[in-house]
Formats: C-alpha cells, structure tokens, sequence
C-alpha cells in the first residue's frame, strides 16, 4: 500500500511497475489520441489565422450598385404587376356584384312565378269548386223541375187543384226541393 509522506507518494518497485504499465494500457492511448487531435486542428487553423485577408475584387462596388438597380426594377416591375392585378380584382368585384344582383332577381322571378302557379292551382280549386256545386245545383234543379212537371201532369189529369204533397207523397224517388239562398251565377 502507498504512503502519503509529504507531497509524494511512496511506493515500493512494485507497485511502480503495476502504476506505470497500467498507465501506458488504460490512459497513454487517450493521451496520445488527444495530442494528435490537437495538432491536427492547429495545422488546420493555423494556416487561415496568419494569412493576410484577402483583398476585395476591384469591381465591388460596381457590382453592387448592378445588384441594387436590377432589384430596383424587380420592384417596379412587382408594383405594376400588383396594379394591374388590383384592376382585375376589382372587375371581378364588380362582375361578381352583377351576378349577385341576377341571381336576386332570378329567385324573385322564381318566388313570383310560384305564387302565381300556386294562385292558379287555388283558382282552378275554387273553380273545380265551383263546378261540382254548379253541377249539384242543376242536377237538383233538374230534379224540382222533373217534380214539378209530374205534378202538373196529375192535376192536369184530376182537372182540380190538388195538394202539391197528397200528389208526390213522401219517400218518392224525387230528391227534396233546396231550401237555403239561391246559388250564385257562375262567371
């Protein structure tokens, strides 16, 4: 085991071969690894760091002021691009605002057209209406009139005034006068 005496460690001849191979085995190649890797970045760095910078191209500012005016007319030429696309943008509004405006007046037309369609289905209703209740006047006009004329024809055959009800006698196949308000005259 080694001893601390002072600042040095003592060890006996030993336990320096075993320091010392054990060293050269586990750390010199980490060592050496550390010392080639440092060289070879100052023979890399080394070089750049001493050079003079080199010296700017005589037409530099030249070529700056070429670069700047062609941005110059990339942008006016942008701008009139914008301009122009602006105006189409604004046809379109408009052309878009007139198409809405059609298509407004269209659904109207639509809406229009089918209230009419329906106020012609409602009429055509109210006249088929009308019609049947029509019909059903005159069939039942008809009938009264055919009573009528059967008991004209029976007094006509007594020769004296008979009743009216004593001539068609109830349960005849002759439907009942209408009572109730005349009907209207059709159109």
């Amino acid at each position: 085991m080694p001893q601390v005496d002072g600042e040095r460690f003592e060890v006996d001849a030993e336990e320096e071969r075993y320091l010392r191979s054990a060293f050269r085995r586990f750390a010199l190649p980490y060592v050496a690894a550390s010392v080639i890797a440092l060289g070879a970045s100052l023979a890399l760095v080394a070089p750049a760091a001493f050079e003079a910078p080199a010296a700017p191209p005589p037409n530099r500012d030249a070529d700056a002021r070429e670069a700047i005016e062609a941005l110059r007319a990339d942008t006016e030429a942008l701008r009139v691009d914008v301009a122009a696309a602006l105006t189409r943008l604004d046809a379109v509004d408009e052309r878009l605002g007139g198409a809405s405006r059609r298509v407004s007046e269209l659904e109207r037309q639509v809406e229009r057209a089918n209230r009419r369609s329906e106020e012609a289905g409602e009429r055509q209703m109210a006249a088929r209406a009308a019609g049947e209740a029509a019909q059903t006047f005159l069939t039942r006009l008809d009938a009264l009139e055919g009573r009528f004329e059967r008991i004209e024809a029976r007094l006509a055959v007594q020769g004296s005034a008979a009743d009216p009800a004593a001539v068609d006698p109830p349960g005849s196949t002759a439907p009942p006068a209408a009572v109730g308000p005349e009907p209207s005259p059709l159109r």
